[in-house]
């Protein structure tokens, strides 16, 4: 009797030992799964926000840079206005987006649905105002994205080892902007943010 219970029991616990090697191996490739999609959209994702906060800068450098309109007119000059600046390009990746981690993942969505809120009033300023108004309104509302758009590239640069001090410059004169609400033309002074890299570059940061 005792040799069947003996029997029993070593057959359970060969049952549960092999249950659990099982579900450990299961799990620790899902994780090494998760793990690399987890850095490829992070690679991803911060390849776009660099390329959107270059393109603003240039949007801007452009700006202050232009020949003088020979006619004052405020209300075609007002600047910035949502249709000067570029669109995120991650926005049309939510689900690469949903693979980042959790809290880089909600401070985009939230950074996608805050600049469609001000994108919004903003027009409407300008229809029912002024486009002057509705401009100097959404100065420092776009500032103040650029800057959080900045500071999720650098969390996502550290995560992947790239260079985080690319938009330095550009991200430290807007923290300023913010506070002011002077006319951004003054942003950029000389142009020091040059073209994105080629994919040979930065795959040589990671």
């Amino acid at each position: 009797m005792e040799s069947i219970w003996a029997g029993i029991i070593s057959a359970i616990a060969g049952a549960v030992a092999g249950g659990g090697v099982a579900w450990f191996l299961e799990w620790s490739h899902f994780k090494r799964n998760r793990d690399e999609q987890q850095q490829i959209a992070a690679m991803q994702i911060a390849s776009q926000i660099r390329l959107w906060l270059i393109e603003t800068a240039n949007v801007f450098y452009e700006q202050q840079n232009a020949e003088p309109n020979p006619i004052d007119d405020p209300e075609r000059d007002a600047f910035p206005l949502p249709s000067h600046i570029p669109d995120f390009a991650f926005e049309n990746s939510l689900e690469r987006i949903s693979l980042l981690k959790k809290e880089d993942a909600q401070k985009l969505f939230s950074i996608i649905a805050e600049r469609r809120r001000e994108e919004i009033y903003t027009v409407n300023t300008a229809n029912l105002s002024s486009r002057q108004e509705a401009a100097e309104r959404f100065e420092p509302e776009i500032a103040n994205i650029i800057v959080q758009c900045g500071s999720i590239y650098t969390d996502l640069a550290k995560q992947i080892h790239w260079s985080e001090e690319v938009t330095k410059d550009m991200i430290d004169e807007m923290r300023v902007r913010m506070q002011k609400k002077p006319v951004l033309g003054s942003l950029i002074k000389s142009p020091r943010h040059r073209e994105p890299q080629s994919g040979a570059e930065i795959q040589s940061h990671e």
